[in-house]
């Protein structure tokens, strides 16, 4: 689940279908970014989602490239930006070919695809539109070890809904309520399941979860994260475990053992590790490459969600952060729309509103910003405040909720 990581069935694992021959990594080195001379990155919350990249990119038009954004939001990277196209979450694959001739004259181009349109119900049209652009496909990786389920085994091809229909089911370092695209069909499948244990560094999960057990945080256990560029990083622990708490891997070779699994005799990390990463080709295996696909069925009707995981939600650590909470970026969610829409409803900035998707809804406050599509709304995930709602993607019904009140 989002590698210790955030929202598992937004993983490379949950988004592959089958037809893709690798999967999601930035094609090129960090600082190979600041020579590129024409790049449009689609569906990217930039400055939030990877600074670093982002500081890059800045460099690169000091330098005289021209960047495109194209999204359904226009937050402000600090840069210049040569165009900038915002649309409806629907309207974002027939979008990208209108960008073809943004880099012409250009030698050295790249299409970055960022965190949000890996997530979009059709990232696979995405990934194909955008390599046929004829130009290099790189993907702003979703947090620290997008990839290392991949590199390490995990099938091709299988995703959080399959998962969610087993018997038995182990959530690993995940609040599927919080980290899952679609909290409430998580929670239904985890209810709905024979029997479930949750293995955290805290209480959690005892709604649903048959047996509870302690495991370290990354800072209590050693491991390796494949990064952005695809190159393998291992480290070690920082401190001792608290207390009865065992790294994952311990627990999980426990586990093994008991159900009497193949290939789980490991003693070490260095025996995970090397039955993980040894006599694979990294490089090979993170193609992204992408076969020709069907057109999907795209529904643009009635209000669309724009949802983001601001970077304080974005996992079970940041969200028990008491100094990290304090700060703007872990402000509660709003309803963000257009002057248009929030007149449609008679409703003013700061009044509540009710969202409803899904067969959940939430009372937030209404929030002004001009610069989203008509007809969409922008709803962060991640949030308890949120997690009644539906995916990620998808219609909701907005409406003034009968108390009011000013921010």
């Amino acid at each position: 689940m989002r590698e210790l990581d955030r929202h598992v069935d937004r993983t490379a694992l949950d988004r592959r279908d089958g037809k893709r021959a690798g999967i999601p990594w930035l094609g090129m080195s960090i600082p190979e970014l600041e020579k590129l001379d024409r790049v449009l990155v689609i569906g990217s919350f930039l400055r939030k989602e990877s600074p670093l990249i982002a500081a890059r990119l800045r460099q690169a038009v000091k330098h005289g490239a021209q960047v495109h954004l194209l999204h359904s939001v226009d937050d402000d990277w600090l840069m210049p930006l040569a165009s900038r196209k915002v649309v409806r979450p629907s309207e974002i694959v027939g979008a990208i070919a209108g960008f073809r001739d943004a880099f012409a004259g250009g030698k050295n181009a790249a299409v970055l695809i960022g965190a949000w349109a890996e997530q979009h119900p059709q990232a696979a049209e995405i990934h194909a539109a955008a390599q046929a652009l004829g130009v290099k496909v790189g993907f702003i990786g979703e947090a620290a070890n997008s990839v290392g389920g991949y590199i390490a085994g995990l099938p091709a091809g299988g995703n959080v809904n399959d998962v969610l229909k087993k018997g038995a089911i182990i959530v690993l370092g995940a609040e599927p309520e919080l980290d899952c695209a679609d909290p409430q069909a998580a929670i239904a499948g985890l209810r709905a399941a024979e029997f479930v244990v949750q293995l955290s560094p805290w209480k959690t999960g005892l709604e649903y979860a048959n047996a509870v057990l302690p495991i370290t945080p990354f800072t209590e256990t050693a491991g390796t994260f494949v990064n952005i560029e695809g190159r393998a990083q291992s480290f070690y622990a920082t401190v001792n475990p608290l207390g009865e708490a065992r790294p994952a891997w311990k627990v999980l070779r426990v586990i093994g053992s008991l159900l009497r699994r193949r290939g789980m005799e490991f003693d070490t990390i260095d025996e995970v590790r090397r039955a993980c990463l040894d006599g694979k080709d990294i490089a090979r295996l993170l193609s992204n490459q992408i076969g020709a696909l069907p057109a999907a069925a795209r529904n643009g009707s009635g209000l669309q969600r724009i949802a983001d995981v601001p970077m304080y939600f974005a996992d079970p650590l940041v969200r028990r952060s008491p100094p990290l909470q304090k700060t703007k970026e872990a402000q509660a969610p709003r309803a963000w729309m257009n002057s248009r829409l929030m007149q449609s409803l008679g409703v003013s900035r700061g009044q509540f509103v009710l969202v409803k998707q899904g067969g959940g809804e939430a009372r937030l406050l209404a929030g002004l910003d001009d610069k989203l599509p008509d007809n969409c709304v922008r709803v962060a995930a991640g949030h308890r405040s949120t997690a009644q709602l539906g995916a990620m993607f998808g219609a909701l019904t907005l409406e003034k909720a009968v108390a009011q009140q000013a921010a």
